[in-house]
Parts: C-alpha cells; sequence; structure tokens
C-alpha cells in the first residue's frame, strides 16, 4: 500500500486558520523555478506536492503558478467558481494554432459555440460509429501485418499514432489521408513546440520579427491550415460513405449562418489538435502498462470473447464492463491532459490559502489520480477498481476536465479507444521482452520522450 501523503486531508488548513499565499519553492533569482520545469514537471510537481501539500505555488520567471491536487479545491477551479478562473492569456499560444475555437475560447463566445457543436458529439452518434471504428482499426491492423508480419519490434506509438489518424481523417473529412495526416500531426508537433517554449521564455519576442523559431512557427502554422483546406477541396468533391463527417456537419452549420468561414476551419483545427493524440496516447499509455500486466490481458479476452458480436463483427460495447475499466484505469494513471490551466481573474481563496489575481492555476490530474485520500494504492494498474461500487470525489478523476468544459468528445474519445486497444488484442499478444519502461515527456500532453518499444505477435484464430 503507498503510505499516506503527509498532506492528506488530515494534515489541510482548517478554515478558521488565517489565509496566506500557498507555499511553494523560493526558485532561482529572475527565473523562479523555470528550469525545474522545462526538464521534468510532473516529477517537480510530484516533489513539492510531498513537501508543500495539496496547494503549492511556485515562479516561472514573472509568473505566479498555482498547483492544485485536492479534488474539491479542482471542483471550485472548474465548476463552482469558474467564473474566477478563466480560459485567459494561458491559452494564447494554442489560440494561434486553432484560432477561437470550442476549446480555446471563452465567455459568450464559447457558450454559444458549445450549444452549436454539442449535438455533433453525443452519446448516440459515438456509439454508432463503434461498429465503424471497429472495422476501421481492423482494416489498418491488416495493413500493418501485411508489411511487417506476423512478428516484430515496434514503436507501438507510432502505430498508435497511425492509427488514430486513420479514424480521425475518416471523421472529419470521409477520406483516407495518410501523407496528409502525417504533414499535418509534424506541422502541428513543431508548432506546439514551439509555443510551449515561448510560454516558457522570461520575454517572448513578438511574432512579427523574423527570429528562426518565429519563421519555423510560421510556416508550421501555414502548413497546418492549407492541409486543412487541401482536404476539405477534396471531401467535398467526393461521395463520402459510412458516417456524416465532421467537414459535413459543420458546413451545413455554416450554409446556416451559424458559423462563418474562418470559424469552420478553426473547428476544424481543433478537432484535430484535440481528436488524434489524445486517443493514440491513452492507447500508447494503455499498451504499455498491458505489456506488464498478462492477468489484465487474459480477462480482457475472456471478456471479448464471451461478448455478443453486431455490426462488422464488432462486440456490443455495453457488454464490455471490463474493457471500459481499463480504459478509465490508463487514463487515471496516464492521462493526457496531465495539467488543466486557468488564469485567476479575480482574487479568491483555495484550501485556506489565498489565490492572487494574475496566477495561472493547474489543475492536476497527474497529482489529483494518484492522491492517496482518494485512491488505494494509487501506482498500481488495477482496473477492478472502476468496478468497485465506491464513492469517490467528482474531481478525484477528470482526464476529460469536469464541468460545463467538460470535453465535449468524451463519449466518442472513449469508445474509439476502446474500439482500438481490444482490435489490437484481438490480433496481437504485446510483450516488452527486456524492452525499457518509456520516460516521460510532459508538454501540452503526457507524451513519450522517446519511441516505447514493445513486442507484436500475430494471434492464431
Amino acid at each position: 500500500m503507498t503510505p499516506a501523503h503527509p498532506h492528506s486531508a488530515r494534515a489541510r488548513p482548517r478554515d478558521d486558520v488565517a489565509r496566506t499565499p500557498p507555499p511553494g519553492p523560493r526558485g532561482l533569482p529572475v527565473l523562479g523555478s523555470t528550469l525545474e520545469t522545462r526538464r521534468a514537471p510532473h516529477r517537480f510537481f510530484e516533489r513539492c506536492w510531498r513537501e508543500y501539500g495539496d496547494i503549492f505555488q511556485f515562479r516561472a520567471g514573472h509568473q505566479r503558478v498555482v498547483v492544485v491536487a485536492d479534488p474539491e479545491s479542482i471542483a471550485r477551479v472548474l465548476i463552482r467558481e469558474r467564473a474566477r478562473y478563466v480560459k485567459g492569456s494561458t491559452y494564447d499560444g494554442l489560440r494561434l494554432i486553432a484560432g477561437d475555437g470550442l476549446a480555446t475560447s471563452d465567455g459568450d463566445r464559447w457558450r454559444a459555440r458549445r450549444r452549436q457543436l454539442q449535438p455533433l458529439f453525443s452519446r448516440e452518434l459515438a456509439a454508432a460509429r463503434w461498429p465503424w471504428f471497429w472495422r476501421l482499426a481492423g482494416d489498418e491492423l491488416e495493413r500493418w501485418r501485411a508489411r511487417h508480419g506476423d512478428e516484430a519490434r515496434v514503436d507501438v506509438h507510432a502505430l498508435a499514432t497511425a492509427l488514430t489518424h486513420r479514424v480521425l481523417m475518416e471523421l472529419l473529412f470521409g477520406l483516407e489521408a495518410a501523407r496528409e495526416a502525417q504533414v499535418s500531426a509534424r506541422a502541428l508537433e513543431a508548432a506546439l513546440e514551439i509555443v510551449l517554449l515561448r510560454s516558457n521564455q522570461l520575454v517572448a519576442l513578438p511574432l512579427w520579427m523574423p527570429t528562426p523559431a518565429n519563421l519555423r512557427l510560421r510556416r508550421a502554422l501555414a502548413t497546418l491550415r492549407r492541409v486543412i483546406d487541401e482536404l476539405s477541396s477534396r471531401a467535398r468533391a467526393a461521395s463520402p460513405a459510412g458516417p456524416p463527417t465532421m467537414l459535413r456537419e459543420l458546413t451545413r452549420l455554416r450554409d446556416a449562418g451559424e458559423l462563418d468561414a474562418r470559424a469552420l476551419q478553426d473547428e476544424l483545427l481543433t478537432m484535430f489538435l484535440a481528436g488524434y493524440e489524445t486517443v493514440a496516447l491513452t492507447l500508447t499509455w494503455g499498451l504499455s502498462l498491458l505489456a506488464d500486466a498478462p492477468e489484465v490481458t487474459r480477462a480482457l479476452r475472456v471478456e471479448l470473447a464471451g461478448a455478443p458480436r453486431g455490426d462488422r463483427g464488432a462486440p456490443a460495447p455495453d457488454q464490455l464492463p471490463y474493457a471500459r475499466a481499463v480504459v478509465d484505469e490508463v487514463l487515471r494513471l496516464r492521462s493526457p491532459a496531465w495539467i488543466i490551466a486557468r488564469d485567476c481573474v479575480e482574487d479568491g481563496e483555495l484550501g485556506g490559502h489565498q489565490i492572487a489575481r494574475g496566477s495561472v492555476v493547474l489543475c492536476s490530474q497527474w497529482l489529483a489520480h494518484r492522491h492517496p485520500d482518494h485512491w488505494r494504492d494509487p501506482e498500481r494498474f488495477d482496473p477492478a477498481r472502476f468496478l468497485e461500487p465506491r464513492p469517490r470525489h467528482e474531481c478525484a478523476y477528470f482526464p476529460f476536465s469536469r464541468g460545463p468544459r467538460t470535453c465535449v468528445g468524451k463519449s466518442m474519445g472513449l469508445l474509439e479507444s476502446r474500439a482500438l486497444l481490444l482490435r489490437l488484442l484481438e490480433s496481437f499478444d504485446v510483450e516488452r521482452r527486456g524492452e525499457p519502461q518509456p520516460e516521460f515527456r510532459p508538454l501540452n500532453n503526457l507524451r513519450p520522450d522517446g519511441p516505447v518499444w514493445l513486442w507484436l505477435r500475430a494471434r492464431r484464430a
């Protein structure tokens, strides 16, 4: 069992004590803790959590950053006092990439856009796409096997990315666009790297200055929008089969006067930004965890073998509770969204500490999902915990955020992740065979720091 955290609920400040700023490391002059957060921010957060408790702060240059691990305080930030904690200037970097799409807008603009787009991501539509996810994953895995044979050492992150690219291109445009998906993914990654580097700089030079980084960012952004435009044109000229595409639905909103051309492009970019990497990372981390948990894989296969089959040979998703629990547990330990940022626009209080206006507040899934007050043996990969009828704080687990800003694509992302993971485990045995555990590289998402090598061996029918 994991020992009780030294700053668990028994040690938190009482409401009647004097409110003071959150404790935290002093850091270096001028730089603060910038260097530590660049190298391994999740490990820095863990050290501060152990030393200072559920709410701590540090300086990143001139910026005060408050990190929150306590689920009740996270609920105040994301739900109960959300008007005080907004998507402000912290999201300016992502706005350079995706404009004022659903993920980056706030206030009235966000509320209107959410109402427009919510029907496109309903649970019913997501469930209707389940057989389609199953077929696409099977087709892509058959191609992969034809290229690589029955047994191979594989970078499963690259494989997971290829699978999710295929699904995403068809979902957005109704096209098989492997080359364009790779080009746009490379451009997106380059843009994110530069944007995140700018956010960590003490002084970010204006974008109009022709520095090497700014020029790379401009090229990456131009590439992203060019590829989106090209795919949109191709898709409109084609007659895609299968479920309605997101482009078709967004075009319908544009034709009804609810979106202009720029907003349509922003939403496609937002869906690309949010849609492929989250599922690819869930699949990557899931395969890595399952490679070390053969008993979990066996239980998954027993459940899968007993599930009734329907359209396109897909098992009924509502007959796969253990598969849902496995994905939930992967998202607990390896949530792609490992922090959620908000700008504090009004002085407030969290956990007995003053939160000053102008602070950046980070609600940390990485910490809350490991909080010993809410999770038994929190570092253990144990999907069965999600099958237990144990009450849990609503913000002890929030891989897709919480409250009104819960990810609009949550239902679709969960179903796609389950379909791809089960399809792969139905086709292949996944083994580590002495390959090293992957290191983490937390940027905007919890990425691996390099290839994630595992061995895949085709299973016999």
